[in-house]
């Protein structure tokens, strides 16, 4: 009974904590976004334009 209910309560945490992190990232979604036009500016320097699913232009 006790391990079901820690791990209800360790779920309950960690869905917090993604929604928590979700609101950080609305406020300042620089450390999102600028790591991925990063990645896709070295793909696309190295010659690869077909592996990406963003039409970012």
């Amino acid at each position: 009974m006790a391990s079901g209910l820690c791990l209800l309560a360790a779920s309950a945490f960690t869905r917090f904590g993604v929604f928590e992190a979700g609101i950080e990232s609305a406020k300042d979604p620089r450390y999102t976004i600028e790591p991925q036009r990063r990645r896709l500016e070295g793909r696309r320097a190295a010659g690869i334009t077909d592996d990406s699913i963003t039409t970012a232009g």
